[in-house]
């Protein structure tokens, strides 16, 4: 038996790059050099403050007092970088840039050489032009060879052009100067992962995990790679973690949905691909995939919907015709307009295309029906 994934088009292996230049929390006591035996006034304050922000659900809810405690921690030293970092980070997340920028111009005047604070001026930047981007990174690791965002960030432009061994040694460098950097570890399981050094790959992803078990871009990445081991109970799990841990994580979702549906669990495929589409409306994997979910539980009035509406969406995309001239064809016997849909996808495909020759047979076979059933 096909599944109905296979049959359809749909694919499993949706990887979520925007963790790579997410803003991220650094909680790592140090990163580098020695820890002071016994810390100061500072450091007190700074570490309370990650404590409320680790052990809090919901960041928004505890930003107030960790912001207090950060000042706090900076107006004791301002040569506490950490503390300016993590305020930073912190006025982002709750949607404060112009004080993150105050705070960062501060950070910077106290601290000329501080390298992620550099490179956080080039994530801030509303200027589009990659030149002027590019100089903040460059002169972030001229001040700091190891600063985690902006080895990150070149980490990320290494994955881009596949340039594997460069992506995995800025992401060591980045590891180095943050040593819990959430994106590092994505970055270097990403590059291990697409040269299918899988072992290396999952190993790394559960490196970073332990620091975050809920990251849902490494649970989503770390399901890929047990998929790619045959590990298809496993890669479930952690792609239903994924989703548990961030409903709004679209590639998750995706590749939930298409595992399921892969296992003819129309229900549950249904639920992942009606979120997907709700997060991104203009998704045609998740328009399309819905409707296979509905065509498998035999809700096919409400399948037709969803592919006539793709169909009008996106007139260039042959899998909206296919999934009508299946429906039409073998689910709801509409003979006439299955061999109309039939052809009009016929006529978006040419021989080269894997299913071509099964179409002619298809559309041969329909003719026979009608002709057969006007006797």
């Amino acid at each position: 038996m096909i599944h109905q994934a296979q049959r359809t088009g749909m694919r499993i292996g949706w990887i979520g790059l925007a963790l790579f230049l997410t803003m991220e929390i650094s909680f790592a006591q140090t990163g580098r050099g020695v820890q002071t035996f016994v810390p100061s006034e500072s450091q007190i304050k700074l570490e309370e403050a990650m404590t409320v922000l680790r052990e809090a659900d919901d960041i928004r809810k505890v930003a107030p007092e960790a912001e207090r405690l950060m000042r706090d921690a900076i107006a004791s030293d301002s040569k506490q970088t950490r503390a300016y970092y993590n305020l930073v980070v912190l006025l982002l997340r709750t949607d404060r840039k112009l004080e993150a920028k105050r705070v960062l111009d501060e950070a910077l005047k106290n601290n000329p050489d501080f390298g992620d604070g550099i490179a956080l001026m080039a994530l801030m930047q509303e200027s589009q032009d990659r030149g002027e981007v590019s100089s903040y990174y460059q002169n972030a690791l001229k001040a700091d060879p190891m600063s985690a965002v902006a080895n990150n960030h070149m980490a990320s432009l290494a994955i881009e052009k596949s340039d594997w061994q460069g992506a995995i040694l800025h992401s060591r460098k980045a590891l180095v100067g943050n040593p819990e950097s959430l994106n590092a570890y994505l970055n270097m399981a990403m590059s291990y992962y697409r040269q299918g050094q899988f072992d290396l790959a999952i190993l790394v992803c559960r490196s970073g995990l332990r620091h975050d078990g809920n990251n849902a871009t490494l649970l989503n990445l770390e399901g890929l790679i047990l998929l790619k081991k045959d590990e298809v109970k496993e890669a479930l799990a952690r792609f239903n973690k994924a989703v548990a841990a961030d409903p709004a994580n679209l590639e998750a979702r995706l590749n939930a949905g298409a595992l399921t549906l892969n296992y003819n669990d129309f229900q549950s495929a249904l639920g992942h691909f009606d979120a997907a589409a709700q997060i991104d409306s203009s998704h045609r994997e998740a328009i399309l995939s819905k409707g296979v979910a509905l065509r498998g539980l035999e809700r096919y009035d409400e399948a037709l919907a969803v592919f006539q509406d793709a169909r009008k969406r996106f007139p260039e995309e042959a899998r909206a015709q296919y999934n009508l001239c299946i429906l039409r064809h073998e689910h709801m016997n509409q003979y006439d307009l299955a061999l109309v849909a039939c052809k009009a996808f016929a006529s978006l495909i040419d021989e080269k295309h894997g299913k071509f020759e099964e179409m002619k047979k298809r559309i041969a076979g329909i003719e026979s029906t009608i002709e057969a059933l006007k006797e």
